[in-house]
C-alpha cells in the first residue's frame, strides 16, 4: 500500500517509448541519503602526495625547498593544522565538502570560452544525408532519445551507475536538462528549473 502511494501516474510524452510511465517519488533522494560522505583525507597523507606529483617536474632546489615549506606547515598548531580541523568541521555539515568549491574553481570561475574549454558535447557517427527528411527524421530520434532519458529523470527511473561496485552519485544526470549558466564578471552562475511550478517543455533546436 506504502509503495502504491509512492507512485504516481505520468503520462507517456507524444515521442517517447514509456519505458516507465510510473513516477517513484523519493527514489533519487533515498539513494543519494545512503551514499557515504566524502571523507577528508589525513594532512599527512595529502601533503605525502603533493611532494610525490612534485618531484618529477621540479629541480633538485625547487624540490627541497618545497620539502621545507611543507614541513613548516604541518608543524603542530600551524597553519596546516588548522585548516585540516577547518575541512574536518565542513565534512560533518555537508555530503560533499569539495563539490561546491570545485564547481566555482573549476567551472563557474573559469574566464576562457565555455564552449570551446567546459561546455559538454556529444559527437556523433558521420551521417550522409541525401535529402531534408532525412536529416529531419535523424534529429527527430535524436530528440526522441534525449525525451526518453528526461523521462527517466522526471520519473526518477534513472539506473544507478555502480564503479567497482560501489553505488555513484546521481546528482549532475539531474542537473544536465532544463538548466542554464548565467555569465557574471568574476564568476557565473547556474539556474535549474526542473523543480519549478512551471518546468521547461520546450526544446531549442
Amino acid at each position: 500500500m506504502e509503495d502504491e502511494q509512492q507512485r504516481e501516474k505520468v503520462k507517456p510524452l507524444g515521442l517517447l517509448k514509456p519505458s516507465s510511465l510510473m513516477k517513484v517519488s523519493g527514489r533519487f533522494k533515498a539513494h543519494q541519503d545512503a551514499l557515504p560522505r566524502l571523507p577528508v583525507p589525513p594532512l599527512q597523507q595529502s601533503l605525502d602526495y603533493y611532494l610525490k606529483a612534485l618531484q618529477p617536474i621540479v629541480s633538485e632546489e625547487e624540490w627541497a625547498h618545497t620539502k621545507q615549506l611543507v614541513d613548516e606547515f604541518q608543524t603542530s598548531g600551524g597553519v596546516g593544522e588548522r585548516l585540516q580541523k577547518g575541512l574536518e568541521r565542513r565534512a560533518k555539515k555537508m555530503e560533499n565538502w569539495l563539490s561546491e568549491w570545485w564547481l566555482k574553481t573549476a567551472y563557474l570561475q573559469f574566464r576562457q570560452p565555455v564552449v570551446i574549454y567546459s561546455s559538454p558535447g556529444v559527437i556523433l557517427p558521420k551521417q550522409d544525408f541525401v535529402d531534408l527528411q532525412g536529416q529531419l527524421r535523424f534529429a527527430a530520434k535524436l530528440i526522441e532519445g534525449v525525451l526518453d532519458f528526461k523521462s527517466m529523470i522526471d520519473n526518477e527511473t534513472l539506473p544507478v551507475e555502480f564503479l567497482g561496485g560501489q553505488p555513484l552519485c546521481m546528482n549532475q544526470y539531474y542537473q544536465i536538462l532544463s538548466s542554464c549558466r548565467v555569465p557574471g564578471p568574476k564568476q557565473d552562475s547556474v539556474v535549474n528549473f526542473l523543480k519549478s511550478k512551471r518546468p521547461p517543455t520546450h526544446i531549442t533546436v
